[in-house]
């Protein structure tokens, strides 16, 4: 199994924070994002980083893993630096965002479960809270829609409650279905489509939900400066 992490984007929102360097490069409590990330390496045969804004810097700091490139990183999105290791998919596949922060027994679980697999976060209102106003949790959330033990529906606006659950920005796909989606992410023809819009695409095109889990653990994302006060002021990142 495989580690895909997606590093490529520039985090503008971050402002001054990544003028010099990836937002996976931002510190928290003196570690890199993408260090806590490549911490959970050990459970797979190989990592893969998709670089793409100062990738120079992820070469030079981790040229022990694959990388590869997006060189369009500026004019596409999360699915088209996913799909730039194809040739590399030999088996199942965990991606991972790169400006998240979670626990190793989220993924130590992960791996463990057959097939495609959406983990999902129960605690997210709880942290989101500390990052913004209730109006705008409206507004920056996803939907969630399950039925049964399948994600029906993903990425699409909240119209009047707040779902039980939130995505985390990590997914493990198996290699059957990472190319299943490959084809379709080519008839889209679409190479800015984030990836729960995506996702969301696929699971109408194919007529079947995605399995998911539930997890508890901590996890955070760090989108803009407000979020990494939040995520600096962590208790449970002092031991971690």
């Amino acid at each position: 199994m495989k580690l895909i992490i997606l590093a490529s984007g520039r985090g503008s929102r971050l402002k001054s924070l990544t003028k010099d360097k990836p937002k996976s490069f931002i510190e928290i409590n003196g570690k890199r994002i993408i260090d806590r990330i490549l911490d959970n390496s050990k459970y797979f045969n190989e990592t893969i980083i998709v670089a793409g804004y100062k990738s120079k810097l992820i070469k030079k700091y981790y040229n022990k893993y694959r990388i590869i490139n997006n060189y369009e990183f500026s004019k596409s999105n999360m699915v088209h630096s996913m799909f730039k290791v194809s040739k590399y998919v030999n088996s199942d596949v965990v991606i991972s965002y790169a400006d998240i922060i979670y626990d190793f027994k989220i993924i130590e679980k992960l791996v463990k479960i057959r097939d495609t697999c959406l983990p999902l976060n129960a605690l997210w209102k709880k942290n989101w809270e500390k990052r913004m106003s209730k109006k705008k949790i409206y507004l920056d959330a996803e939907n969630v829609v399950l039925k049964g033990k399948k994600v029906i529906e993903i990425g699409t606006d909240i119209k009047k409650q707040l779902p039980k659950y939130q995505f985390m920005g990590i997914i493990k796909i198996s290699k059957k279905d990472f190319f299943e989606m490959k084809k379709f992410y080519k008839l889209l023809e679409n190479t800015s489509i984030d990836l729960t819009t995506f996702l969301n695409e696929f699971i109408k095109y194919r007529e079947l939900g995605l399995k998911y889990r539930v997890f508890k653990n901590f996890w955070f994302e760090i989108d803009n400066q407000k979020d990494l006060l939040v995520a600096k002021s962590s208790k449970v990142l002092r031991y971690y």
